[in-house]
């Protein structure tokens, strides 16, 4: 089987890249490894060079960013990005043929359709960060700002023949909120277990920073969803821990960035029981394995929440809320659980005791969750979908599913700030 996937994100040293970085470099690796041929079409979004390139077992296209300067969210960016994607569709794999396509990123809907016109085969879309909930739950979000990306979104969930997503919560929500009468599949995600096992504790440089005091971590996105305003606070009233912030491709001096500017301004006020390092790719894991405790208080809906695995997966206990795809490996049985607020987070951190229970039942689910099985359930869509495709050019793109109009079912839109 020939598979081709469309994101805007690159495998290529997939850590860089958050959640679907590392998804699509697991995903991809271990589809070449089973002998398929796999090839991606994406963008190279901090360059302008163009790559064409075999990687890690499968091909890589990589067109150029032309406006790897520009903030990402305007229109006329993604407009660009679309037409640099096309471009590398019809000028480097135009000849070539595909059995299947796998769709990324909905803000790609329009390349996939134009690709499956191409190739005649199917589309299959995976939902991993969806506009609708991820606006729904953030602080101040408004529904308005982001019409565009939702209504993108509702043809790529409607047309595609099939959809997946990473966690049975976010299927849920998907299937509620944009109302759809289809099934949503849930395929959860995976970790290198072994590669883990093979990192070894920074010591050194996580006692040079904490001293006697107990190391914490945390790590995610300077964003409100991810509850780095809990752990701002958390800092500020913990003073015998120590806390390890790493932020992975966020900005870290932007004057409109309020949390990292809050963040960075913390020393000015004396809170000095923190070391924030931006963009620490692959040293991160070893002060995690340092840390006695990892903190996830993401305060919106998780799609998954990779970072509760690589914490499994390290031997450390991480406290986290209850929400979302984390709450369906993260439970009482290996993780503390705490509320969506500074002061059940900080109650948590200040009452840990280490438990070697949580700890092994952690490492025990970390190991049952592969990649290689997360992939043998996509190869099992794809198939499915294969079976029962068949190419009518007359149509503009998909199945057609029935659909009522989405929106904040049973709510109102947020107020703007």
């Amino acid at each position: 089987m020939r598979i081709l996937h469309l994101s805007q994100e690159s495998p290529m040293k997939g850590h860089q890249h958050g959640g679907l970085g590392i998804f699509l470099e697991n995903l991809l690796r271990c589809q070449a490894k089973m002998g398929y041929d796999v090839t991606i079409l994406c963008v190279n979004i901090h360059s302008i060079e163009f790559m064409n390139i075999k990687y890690d077992g499968y091909r890589v296209v990589q067109v150029g960013n032309s406006l790897y300067k520009t903030y990402s969210g305007h229109t006329f960016y993604q407009k660009t990005i679309n037409r640099l994607l096309l471009t590398g569709l019809l000028n480097v794999l135009g000849k070539e043929e595909f059995d299947l396509i796998h769709l990324h990123d909905s803000y790609l809907f329009d390349i996939a359709f134009s690709a499956l016109h191409l190739f005649k085969c199917p589309v299959v879309s995976t939902s991993h960060l969806s506009f609708i909930l991820e606006y729904m739950y953030r602080p101040g979000g408004h529904y308005a700002v982001f019409e565009h990306e939702v209504e993108t979104e509702k043809c790529m969930l409607t047309q595609s023949h099939a959809v997946t997503t990473c966690s049975k919560s976010y299927a849920d929500d998907l299937k509620r909120h944009y109302r759809l009468d289809r099934d949503v599949i849930p395929v959860l995600n995976g970790i290198d277990f072994e590669k883990f096992q093979k990192i070894k504790p920074n010591y050194e440089l996580v006692k040079l920073h904490a001293g006697t005091r107990k190391p914490v971590y945390f790590c995610g996105r300077l964003t409100k969803n991810k509850g780095v305003g809990l752990v701002i606070e958390a800092i500020k009233k913990c003073p015998d821990h120590f806390f390890f912030v790493i932020s992975n491709f966020a900005p870290d001096l932007v004057p409109t960035y309020d949390l990292a500017r809050e963040l960075r301004d913390l020393k000015k006020y004396g809170y000095t029981n923190y070391l924030w390092l931006n963009e620490c790719f692959g040293e991160q894991f070893g002060i995690l394995k340092a840390c006695v405790m990892s903190l996830i208080p993401t305060i919106s809906k998780e799609p998954f929440g990779i970072v509760g695995l690589e914490t499994l997966a390290c031997g450390v206990t991480p406290i986290s809320t209850r929400t979302g795809g984390l709450s369906e490996f993260l439970d009482d049985s290996n993780s503390i659980k705490c509320d969506r607020n500074a002061d059940s987070l900080i109650d948590k951190i200040n009452n840990f005791q280490h438990d070697p229970k949580l700890e092994k039942n952690g490492l025990q689910t970390a190991k049952a969750m592969s990649w290689e099985r997360t992939t043998e359930q996509y190869m099992e869509v794809y198939e499915n979908v294969r079976k029962d495709f068949q190419f009518d050019n007359r149509r503009n793109s998909g199945p057609d599913h029935a659909h009522k109009d989405c929106g904040f079912q049973g709510r109102a839109a947020p107020a703007l700030p």
